[in-house]
C-alpha cells in the first residue's frame, strides 16, 4: 500500500466542468502529497519533512495532517502533537512509527488525533517506563481520539495523565504492553469527564499484565469499557484494575471478556479496602461479560468478637474485642460510615436508586463458665434514609434460642429484607437478648447487600 498524491489542485472547474463542458487546464501543484495541510513523513528520511528535534522533543505544527509511510524510526525522540493535528498512516500493519526514548514516542498534550497507524516505544535497557501514545499532561486536553492502532510500549500502550476532557479509543491492539490503557500517573492527579475505550484487545503474555488501569488519585467523571478482551497469564494479572482512592463516578462495562489464571478481574475496584475509605465507583454496571467480578452484585461488612450489652431494645453489635468492621471485596458502592464499633453503618454511595437484598448473619456465645438457661436472641437490619428521623426498622425481627449450656455449639441467625436504597441510604444490623441481664458477645455479624 502506497501513501500517493490525493491528485493535483485543478485551476477552474472541477473534472467535467460540473457536466457542462471539458475540464478545465490543471493547475499548480499542492503541497507534499497533494492534499492541503498534509505532510507525508518516509521511512527512509523521516527529517526530511518533520520539524528539527528540540532536546527529545519534535513539535509537529498545528492544522496538519502527518501521514506516516512505512516503518518510520524517530530515534530517541518525542513526537507532540498539537490539538488541532493529525498523526495518521493508511494501514497499521504497514505504517509505524519507532520511539527508542524512555518516554511516549506520542505525546498529546492538549488533545488531537493518531490513527490507522502502529506506535512502538522501545527503550534498549529494561526495566523501562513511558507509553506509546501520552494523552493529556500539559494545561488541559480537550478531545484526544486513538483510533485503528497497533500499540506498544514498555509500560503502557496508552497513557491518559493530567485534567482532560473528553478521550476516545478505539479499535486499538496492545502488543505486549504491561498495561493497555493506563489511566492515571502515580507522581500526579488526574481528572477525566469522559473516557470511551472500544474494542481493544490487549494481552501481555509471560509477564505482568492489566488490561485498564486506574491509578490513585485519579476521578473519572463517565468511563465506558465494551467489546474489548484482555488475556491474562499470570495469577496477578487484571482485566480492569482501580486503585482504592480513585473515583469513577459512573462506569459502565459491556460485551467484554478477560481470561487469565489468577482472581477473576474485578470491574468496578480493587482489594478490601481499610476503614473510612471510599470504593471507586459510585455507579458500575457490567452486562454480558465474561470472566469480570460485577461489583454492582455485593457489598458487605463483618464484626469479631463484638461485646453486647443487654438494654431490653434491639441495639446494634458492640464495640469489637479484636478486629474491627472492614469491607469485603466488592464493596464499591458502599463504605463504612461512623465511627469504629456499634454506631458504625454502612452507607450507600450509588446515584440512582437500587432494590437489594440485605442479608444479616450473627453468631452468639453465651456466657463462659455457667449453666445458663436458655436465651431468645433477636436480630433485625435497620435503615436511616437520611431524613431526620434516624434508624427505623426494615422488617420483621428474626429470633433464635441459644442451648442450656455454654459447651454447646453458639447460636446462629440470620435475617433478610427486601429493601430499596437511596444515595447516602445507611444499614445496620441490630441485636437484643430478651431474657438475660448478661452481655452478649458476638463471635461474629457479617452485614451482606446483594442485588435483588
Amino acid at each position: 500500500m502506497s501513501c500517493g498524491p490525493c491528485g493535483p489542485t485543478i485551476a477552474g472547474e472541477p473534472a467535467g466542468g460540473g457536466g457542462s463542458g471539458p475540464p478545465g487546464p490543471p493547475g499548480p501543484p499542492g503541497p507534499a502529497g497533494g492534499c492541503a495541510n498534509t505532510v507525508i513523513v518516509e521511512a527512509a528520511d523521516p527529517f526530511a519533512t518533520l520539524p528539527a528535534p528540540v532536546g527529545s522533543t519534535i513539535t509537529l505544527l498545528p492544522d496538519t495532517n502527518y501521514r506516516f509511510c512505512g516503518a518510520v524510526a524517530i530515534g530517541a525522540a518525542t513526537l507532540e502533537l498539537p490539538p488541532s493535528s493529525m498523526i495518521s498512516g493508511e494501514d497499521p500493519l504497514v505504517d509505524s512509527v519507532t520511539s527508542t526514548l524512555n518516554g511516549p514516542a506520542i505525546r498529546m498534550l492538549e488533545g488531537g488525533t493518531v490513527k490507522d497507524l502502529s506506535v512502538v516505544q522501545v527503550f534498549p535497557i529494561r526495566p523501562a517506563s513511558g507509553c506509546a501514545i501520552q494523552i493529556g499532561g500539559g494545561p488541559l486536553a480537550q478531545n484526544s481520539v486513538v483510533f485503528n492502532c497497533s500499540l506498544r510500549g514498555e509500560e503502557a500502550a496508552i497513557c491518559v495523565e493530567g485534567d482532560t476532557v473528553m478521550v476516545s479509543i478505539a479499535r486499538v491492539l496492545s502488543m505486549n504492553s504491561a498495561i493497555a490503557v493506563r489511566v492515571g500517573a502515580p507522581a500526579s492527579v488526574t481528572t477525566v469527564f469522559a473516557l470511551s475505550i472500544d474494542q481493544v484487545v490487549a494481552a501481555n503474555s509471560g509477564s505482568q499484565f492489566v488490561g485498564v488501569a486506574l491509578e490513585p488519585n485519579t476521578d473519572v467523571n463517565a468511563m465506558s469499557v465494551s467489546l474489548s478482551s484482555f488475556t491474562g497469564s499470570l495469577p496477578a494479572d487484571f482485566g480492569i484494575r482501580t486503585a482504592a482512592s480513585g473515583l469513577i463516578t459512573t462506569l459502565r462495562v459491556s460485551s467484554c471478556a478477560y481470561f487469565g489464571p489468577g482472581t477473576p478481574s474485578q470491574i468496578a475496584q480493587g482489594p478490601p479496602l481499610p476503614f473510612a475509605t471510599t470504593g471507586t465507583a459510585r455507579n458500575s454496571e457490567a452486562v454480558g461479560c465474561v470472566g469480570f467480578t460485577n461489583s454492582r452484585t455485593r457489598a458487605g461488612a463483618q464484626i469479631i468478637n463484638a461485646f453486647t450489652p443487654t438494654t431490653g431494645s434491639l441495639v446494634p453489635i458492640g464495640t469489637p474485642a479484636g478486629p474491627v468492621y472492614t469491607l469485603a471485596p466488592g464493596t464499591s458502592r458502599f463504605r463504612l460510615d461512623g465511627a469504629t464499633g456499634p454506631t458504625q453503618s454502612l452507607q450507600y454511595l450509588g446515584f440512582a436508586p437500587a432494590d437489594v437484598n440485605v442479608t444479616g448473619y450473627v453468631s452468639v456465645s453465651v456466657g463462659a463458665g455457667f449453666a445458663l438457661s436458655p436465651r431468645i436472641i433477636v436480630a433485625a437490619i435497620f435503615i436511616d434514609r437520611n431524613d431526620g428521623l434516624g434508624f427505623v426498622q426494615a422488617g420483621a425481627p428474626f429470633a433464635s434460642t441459644t442451648p442450656n449450656f455454654t459447651t454447646a455449639a453458639p447460636c446462629f441467625i440470620a435475617v433478610s429484607e427486601g429493601i430499596t436504597l437511596e444515595e447516602d441510604d445507611k444499614l445496620q444490623l441490630r441485636i437484643l437478648n430478651s431474657t438475660d441481664l448478661d452481655p452478649l458477645l458476638v463471635l461474629a455479624a457479617r452485614l451482606v447487600i446483594g442485588e435483588e
